[in-house]
């Protein structure tokens, strides 16, 4: 007997190690989709004037799917028009999204009790007319800026009701001069690699006007200051990552010439001191330390002789 229970102890105790974290979507961001029990032309796109529709409702007396897991369960909530039933006739729904990097990939769950049609930018994905039916959607068509999401869905037994949306981005924010993301200086001050720095101040990184650094058969294109650097010197570089949405895995690629240490948000995560070792490329797991909204990506470069380039390249994936 004694042993029968060290055994479900085990299997507990490594089930609850290996389970998801049950953690529900910041209020802030369910707060973002809308819904109305009427609705014009337009209204699944953008420039749609959205005055009078109100907040979903999220306490729904509702059997969840079968498919949801509870992390998703917990995450992401069945909602409805807070009125309820509308008689069969259609609830409809919208979210934005603001979109602040480069999309690789969009992937999005959907599902309704009892039917839905979806929509991103105005352009029907698809639609499901069985209860809770999951159906999945690849989307090609989000551009950095505000995006819209949007769903048509009925009750039409009248008992229960809900939708569901999971949506997943994957975004990258590779350097580019036009954009000018990145920030330098040579000099700083106190609190320099945290969010509320005033960096407005500081000049727009330009391309590295050395060649490219070459490592693992792959060209890692650099960034720089804007004037040469002579001996021993400092150069310090930000960007923001804006996230309309809950990061689950990220990782950045960084790459200094002498040397660099890497801020998230105040947080060093990453450095490397070995002139021999720094110019290699080395990708750091930075999700613990970014969240939704505002983020700011800080790096500091030592520079030994010859160009203070970096490459710092942020790849993540956030849910909502």
């Amino acid at each position: 007997m004694r042993g029968l229970m060290v055994v479900v102890l085990l299997v507990l105790a490594v089930g609850g190690a290996l389970a998801a974290p049950l953690e529900p979507l910041p209020p802030e961001l369910a707060a973002k989709w809308l819904s109305a029990l009427s609705a014009r032309d337009g209204w699944n796109a953008l420039g749609y004037d959205t005055e009078g529709w109100a907040p979903v409702s999220y306490d729904l007396p509702v059997s969840y799917p079968i498919w949801m897991t509870p992390a998703q369960q917990a995450r992401h909530r069945l909602m409805w028009h807070p009125a309820g039933n509308n008689n069969g006739q259609p609830v409809y729904f919208r979210r934005q999204l603001w979109v602040s990097g480069r999309v690789t990939e969009a992937f999005f769950r959907v599902a309704a009790d009892d039917q839905f049609r979806f929509y991103a930018n105005g352009r029907l994905l698809g639609e499901e007319r069985e209860p809770l039916v999951l159906r999945q959607f690849t989307l090609d068509g989000l551009a950095p800026g505000a995006n819209v999401l949007a769903a048509e869905a009925r009750d039409v037994m009248g008992q229960s009701r809900g939708l569901v949306v999971i949506g997943e981005v994957t975004q990258e924010w590779p350097f580019t001069a036009e954009e000018q993301a990145w920030r330098c200086s040579l000099s700083t001050g106190t609190g320099w690699t945290g969010a509320d720095y005033d960096d407005t101040q500081w000049q727009p990184a330009v391309p590295d006007r050395a060649p490219a650094i070459e490592a693992d058969h792959q060209r890692y294109e650099c960034f720089t200051t804007p004037q040469d650097l002579d001996g021993f010197v400092n150069a310090y570089f930000r960007r923001t990552l804006d996230l309309d949405g809950v990061p689950v895995a990220a990782k950045v690629t960084i790459l200094g010439d002498d040397s660099y240490q890497l801020y998230v948000n105040g947080q060093l995560v990453a450095l490397e001191r070995r002139m021999d070792y720094a110019w290699r490329p080395a990708t750091v797991d930075i999700t613990s330390a970014l969240h939704h909204g505002r983020n700011v990506l800080a790096v500091q470069i030592t520079n030994t002789w010859g160009p203070a380039r970096l490459y710092c390249a942020p790849v993540v994936k956030m849910v909502f």
